[in-house]
Parts: C-alpha cells; sequence; structure tokens
C-alpha cells in the first residue's frame, strides 16, 4: 500500500505542534467515498490514489492558514522592513534547524550583519531598486512590483557561510524573502569547477584538448588548447561535429570507426586522423575517449583527449619513405603475426601486393620448419628480447625459398604495451647458393683425393694439417681423424720434415 503523501504528514506535524488551532478532523481516504455535501473542503493530493480532508467546525481564517503553511516549510521565509538597512520583522521556525537561529535570536536584528561582504553590494544594490519602485508607485505610477530570485551567502550560528537561493517581493512596507539552502549544491558545483579547471590546465600543459560529444556526435564541450591546434575557440566547435574539421575522404574512413565503436558503446583508443585547421592546414590528432552512460546503460555521448601528433606523424612518413626504398626486406607483424608493415623491397622479393599481404600472417609465408620458431621469437621480443643474426626462410609466392638474416626486436607503446615486432633481413639466397656449391665441389675433391693412391695433404701457414687423404696418413701410420688439426711437426721424424718432407709440401 500508498504511504501517505508528503503533504498528510506535514499536516498531521502541524497538528501535533497545536499550529492548527480551532478542532481538526485529518481524514485520508480513496477519492471515491469523498463527502460531497459541502462540509469542509478537499486537498486533492493524487487524483489516482487519495485525497486529503480537513474539517473544522471553527475555520481558520485567512492569516492563521499562512501561518501554518510558512511555519509547516522547510524553506526559509523571512520578512524585513523596507530601508537600505533592512531589519527582520520575521523568521521562520526553519531557520533554527538550517542556520542555528532561533527566530526571537533575529527579530529586530539588521538583516545585512549575516551577509558575506563581498555579498552585500549587490544587495545593497537590489534594496535601492526597491526604494526606487517604491517611491515611482506612490506618484501614482503603475507596474512597480518586483519579484526575482538571486544568490548570496550568509553566516550560520557556528561561523559557516551558506548559500541561499531567494526570491524577494516587495509587499507593502516590507520585503519577504524565501529562501532554500543550495550550500550542499554549490560546494558540488565548486568541486566540479576545480575538477574541470585542474583537468583543463592537465590538458592546456600537455599539449592536448579535452572534449564531449552527445549521442549525435556533437561537441558539447571543449577545453585546453584547441585554438593552438585548429585555431578555434571552444565556442566555435561547440556544436560542431569532428567530422565537421575531417577531410572528406578521412571523414569517410573515420566515420565507419566511429559508428561502429557507438554501436558497442566500446572506448575509443588510439585513432589517428587527419583535420584541417581553421587557416586550411592538415594536422594529425591521436583520439582517446571512453563513452558517457547513464544509470540504465543508454549511451549519453563520449569525452576524451585529442593530442597534435602532427610533427610525429611527418617523422614517420620520412621514416616510412626511407624503409620502403631499402634494398632489405623490412617487416612489422603484432603478437599474432598479423604483417602492420613490409617494405617495397619485401613485396618484390616475395611477389605479393600489399592488398594480397593484408590477409596474409608472418606463418604462411615462412617455411613450415621455422614455424614454431617464430612463434616463440615473437612471444620472446613482445616480453622485451631482441635478437641479431636471425635466419629465416620466406616462401615465395611462386614456391621459391628465399634465405635471409637479419635482426628482431620490439616496438611498445607509451604505457610499454607490446604493438609489434621489427624485423630488418638481409636477402642471402645467393650467398647461401654459393656456399651449397662450395661443399659440393669439396665434397668432389674429397671423394677423388680419397680415392688415389698418391699422398695428399694441406696446411696452413703455420704447419697446421687441413686435410689429408688416406694414402697420406697411411704413410705415416695414423687415421686420417688423428692427424687433422695437428702440426706437421708433430706427425715426422725432425730429420725428416727438415731434410725432405719442409721442401716437399706445398704451403698454402
Amino acid at each position: 500500500m500508498k504511504s501517505e503523501p508528503d503533504i498528510v504528514r506535514e499536516l498531521r506535524e502541524a497538528e501535533k505542534l497545536g499550529l492548527l488551532k480551532g478542532k481538526t478532523s485529518l481524514v485520508y481516504r480513496d477519492p471515491s467515498v469523498l463527502d460531497d455535501s459541502g462540509k469542509g473542503f478537499d486537498a486533492d493530493v493524487d487524483s489516482s490514489f487519495s485525497s486529503v480532508d480537513m474539517f473544522f467546525e471553527e475555520p481558520l481564517g485567512r492569516d492563521e492558514l499562512f501561518r501554518v503553511i510558512v511555519e509547516s516549510t522547510s524553506d526559509l521565509i523571512s520578512i524585513t522592513t523596507f530601508s537600505l538597512n533592512p531589519r527582520y520583522v520575521y523568521v521562520s521556525p526553519s531557520h533554527e534547524k538550517i542556520m542555528g537561529y532561533k527566530p526571537e535570536e533575529l527579530i529586530g536584528k539588521p538583516a545585512f550583519d549575516l551577509v558575506h561582504p563581498d555579498d552585500k553590494k549587490r544587495l545593497f544594490s537590489l534594496a535601492k531598486r526597491y526604494i526606487s519602485l517604491k517611491v515611482k508607485g506612490l506618484f501614482g505610477e503603475r507596474n512597480h512590483e518586483i519579484s526575482e530570485r538571486f544568490e548570496y551567502r550568509v553566516r550560520d550560528k557556528i561561523g559557516n557561510w551558506r548559500y541561499l537561493e531567494s526570491t524577494a517581493n516587495l509587499v507593502g512596507n516590507n520585503i519577504v524573502f524565501v529562501s532554500k539552502d543550495v550550500t550542499e549544491r554549490k560546494r558540488f558545483e565548486h568541486q566540479l569547477m576545480d575538477l574541470k579547471k585542474r583537468f583543463e590546465d592537465v590538458a592546456f600543459s600537455s599539449g592536448d584538448f579535452i572534449w564531449e560529444i552527445d549521442v549525435s556526435g556533437r561537441y558539447t564541450f571543449v577545453a585546453g588548447r584547441v585554438k593552438e591546434i585548429l585555431g578555434y575557440t571552444s565556442d566555435e566547435l561547440v556544436g560542431k561535429t569532428p567530422f565537421d574539421l575531417i577531410p572528406d575522404e578521412e571523414a569517410k574512413r573515420v566515420k565507419q570507426i566511429f559508428e561502429r565503436i557507438f554501436s558497442e558503446k566500446k572506448p575509443i583508443v588510439n585513432l589517428e586522423n587527419w583535420n584541417l585547421t581553421k587557416d586550411g592546414r592538415r594536422v594529425c590528432l591521436l583520439t582517446n575517449g571512453v563513452p558517457i552512460l547513464d544509470e540504465t546503460g543508454n549511451l549519453l555521448g563520449y569525452r576524451g583527449v585529442d593530442k597534435d601528433v602532427t610533427e610525429r606523424k611527418r617523422m614517420e612518413e620520412r621514416l616510412r619513405d626511407f624503409l620502403d626504398n631499402a634494398n632489405d626486406l623490412i617487416q612489422s607483424v603484432d603478437s599474432e603475426g598479423r604483417f602492420v608493415y613490409v617494405n617495397k623491397s619485401w613485396l618484390k622479393a616475395l611477389g605479393y601486393t600489399m592488398e594480397e599481404v593484408e590477409s596474409l600472417t608472418l606463418f604462411d609465408v615462412i617455411r613450415e620448419d621455422y614455424i614454431q620458431h617464430y612463434r616463440e621469437l615473437i612471444k620472446k621480443v613482445s616480453e622485451g628480447e631482441s635478437f641479431q643474426g636471425v635466419k629465416n626462410v620466406f616462401i615465395a609466392k611462386d614456391g621459391r625459398e628465399i634465405f635471409v638474416e637479419g635482426n628482431i626486436n620490439g616496438r611498445f607503446d607509451e604505457d610499454g604495451r607490446f604493438v609489434a615486432t621489427r624485423a630488418i633481413f638481409r636477402d642471402v639466397t645467393d650467398r647461401k647458393k654459393a656456399e651449397e656449391q662450395l661443399k659440393e665441389s669439396e665434397l668432389r675433391l674429397r671423394t677423388l683425393f680419397d680415392a688415389t693412391h698418391d699422398m695428399v695433404l694441406l696446411l696452413d701457414v703455420d704447419g697446421r694439417i687441413l686435410y689429408s687423404n688416406n694414402a697420406m696418413a697411411k704413410s705415416l701410420g695414423k687415421n686420417v681423424e688423428d692427424i687433422i688439426n695437428r702440426n706437421i711437426r708433430d706427425n715426422l721424424p725432425s730429420d725428416v720434415y727438415e731434410s725432405r718432407v719442409r721442401m716437399s709440401i706445398k704451403v698454402q
């Protein structure tokens, strides 16, 4: 069952305090059973639920009824004399609860004594205007009534300053003030303003600008170094969308990304986008933002930060131009092996187009026996390790094997999170083929020398045996493996070495 409406509870409290003079009866019941006899009057509180009937055997007078209402309200109601130095002539009981003063402590006291010094001048000007209008009324001029809302500070009994939001009405020879204590609201507003100021200061000092957009994508708040970056003031951007500043082709790309992020209510993370300044220059912004949701999870908009990364982007473009035209094969892959970047030499060597590379991973273009090794290598690089002299075998689009050697390290963002590997490889396929051919030639020579009955011995300049065939080793009474890498002196009698062998061997 619903509880009694506020007005019923307040009237019951007034009854307990003896504020309702005369014999009274408060009846709380369904509207369908109200007595239509006309006795008393009905106060329709909620036509869908209930009504309050107040029956008086001795009805309240008009002044008494107003007094009941005034003394039952939680607002601060006061009446002052009409002068440049107004004094209290009436103070409602609610002052004691909010301000700490009993009504009798304020009656007869100057009202301005409690007002903050910084607010007195404004209230004094208001009093002068009231007097001016009153004087005009005395001379028969009409429309001299005045009622307006204003805020000011007053000191409570324990010395704290409280904010009041008041309306003042000129009634006869008095001014009636109806005030609401808005101290908590003002404290919250000040905290919010302080937080906003700190946020703006941080954004300004960091070279960024901060923003908020509503669910339609329009700026509702902009602060920071926006004028330095884009040439617009904050007020000029409010009401615009980010796409009003982005060139058409770029806007098409960015809008697709925004629509996907908005639909999923996901954060905006490191989104690079090119914008046009007020004077037509191109600047690159790095955008990060988070969704603003209501209590039920509905999207209200986004708030975030834009950083000017134009110089960094142009430096990256110059570096990219250098890398694109390098002779080495340069690539960058993420933690899953997806290509982030490959240069022109890489494309030319493997025979792929850039469009084809976008659908490939590193593991699609390396020889099968290297795949597991490179998975482990990427993991170690993502943990901060770097490697030199790394070998790899690429499989070109036409099936050719491309042997490479190079260095690999990692690229990390400002927060230390791994972004991608960076690798520079040199194509050593020709050298690899030459080495294979040399090995084949050496093998053929060894086979030939081993088959001959002539003694063949190959020494370095220091007399170390590099090669010996079976015939030579046999003549020395040893096996081939026993004399390889040993000095010839250790394998011949000294007189033989000095007199004959030394002159007959060919030193290489």
